[in-house]
């Protein structure tokens, strides 16, 4: 936040003093709003689905399997291939939703773009 706010002020008083104004106008432009980016990634970075819904999608998944459980009881015989592909169908919904929540941890990561920025401030120091 303080680099940020000392890059704003530098190019507030190098625009200041610039004969072209058109430039002037695009540089705050841009700087604006990769201030703007910078937050909105940060702001969802700490910001996680509630316990509640997490909960709620773990009480559906159940409510979902007792309900197909009842079904296929009455029917006698049951298809283990239908069985296996709906516990799978759940099961992976859920890990998605969870990994995706947490981007830093599990299969769905987010390294290449940790990466690149902390390349883009080790280029700017």
């Amino acid at each position: 936040h303080r680099l940020q706010s000392e890059i704003w002020s530098r190019s507030v008083l190098a625009c200041v003093h610039a004969p072209n104004s058109s430039a002037s106008i695009l540089l705050l432009g841009a700087l604006n709003e990769m201030i703007d980016i910078t937050t909105t990634r940060a702001i969802a970075t700490v910001t996680h689905v509630p316990l509640l819904i997490l909960g709620l999608l773990v009480f559906l998944s159940c409510l979902g399997a007792l309900l197909a459980g009842d079904t296929l009881a009455y029917q006698g015989r049951r298809n283990p291939l239908h069985t296996v592909l709906f516990a799978l169908a759940i099961a992976s919904t859920l890990y998605v939703i969870v990994d995706l929540e947490y981007p830093r941890a599990g299969l769905i990561t987010i390294g290449a773009p940790d990466r690149a920025m902390v390349e883009l401030r080790d280029l700017v120091r």
